[in-house]
């Protein structure tokens, strides 16, 4: 009804005399705080669930500091460090380039006419912002933001699709995913952001960024041993997604009336 009243071309505006004409559900207190009860017990899930995924991460974050920044991983007492282009490493360790161990590609256009037909995640910028009925990405893959959010990195439900506003970033050894999103998450790639007015990240200026590459059996460990916290950190936010839908399609019904709930116990 808002959007009905509101007139405008370039900017969308409503004036106060269209305003107070807007007519509203209004109930008594106690069917309020029902509503609010409800309401508020999927945010306390949708909260926790948040809280969840932050400290597993944190934990995935600092196993992989102790071993590839720190150098303190399995065995390391019998590894010396020695000069590299990158500064010291380990014995053993390379200093690559990103595109030498994960092939990187710019996500596909979406036009805004077609988001929202579907179930199929849609990710732009590194971030769930809608649903397809198409995929171009049927695993959970590693993607971060090359406009707008740049730099943000994040891993895909699956199947997904992923916008132009994203790089796919696919390891080209498997089980090297996890390993790649806290590098990208720890290091940063800050000083390949260009563009004022849209800040934004070309495949030319990532294809400069270097890194520290550990041998594969160390990488085979580090995967063997973040794998559960990763499963877990997706099985929440598969969970959190559908907190969110069933939230979202009740809050309407709620507060417009046509979910009655008056006669509904509950403990407020």
């Amino acid at each position: 009804e808002l959007k009905a009243r509101a007139t405008g071309t370039t900017v969308l505006g409503i004036k106060q005399s269209e305003l107070r004409k807007v007519r509203i559900p209004w109930y008594p207190l106690p069917l309020q705080r029902k509503i609010s009860s409800i309401l508020s017990a999927y945010d306390d899930l949708i909260e926790n669930n948040t809280r969840r995924i932050t400290i597993l991460e944190e934990m995935a974050q600092a196993i992989y500091r102790e071993w590839f920044v720190n150098f303190r991983y399995p065995g390391h007492e019998d590894v010396p460090l020695v000069d590299s282009e990158l500064g010291r490493v380990p014995q053993g360790w390379k200093c690559s380039k990103i595109m030498d161990v994960a092939a990187i590609d710019y996500g596909d256009q979406l036009p805004k006419n077609q988001m929202g037909i579907g179930v199929i995640p849609v990710y732009g910028a590194a971030k769930q912002i809608g649903r397809h009925d198409k995929a171009n990405t049927l695993e959970p893959t590693l993607i971060m933001g090359c406009r707008g959010s740049c730099g943000e990195v994040s891993i895909t439900d699956s199947p997904a699709f992923v916008t132009n506003n994203s790089f796919l970033i696919k390891p080209k050894l498997c089980d090297r995913r996890q390993w790649l999103f806290l590098l990208l998450q720890d290091r940063g790639v800050g000083e390949f952001i260009t563009g004022s007015a849209q800040p934004q990240i070309t495949l030319a200026n990532l294809a400069y960024l270097k890194i520290k590459e550990p041998p594969p059996e160390l990488l085979d460990e580090f995967h063997r041993i973040t794998s559960p916290l990763f499963e877990l950190i997706l099985n929440f936010h598969q969970q959190q997604i559908k907190i969110e839908e069933v939230r979202d399609l009740l809050l309407p019904r709620l507060v417009s009336g046509d979910l009655d709930i008056s006669d509904l116990e509950l403990d407020l």
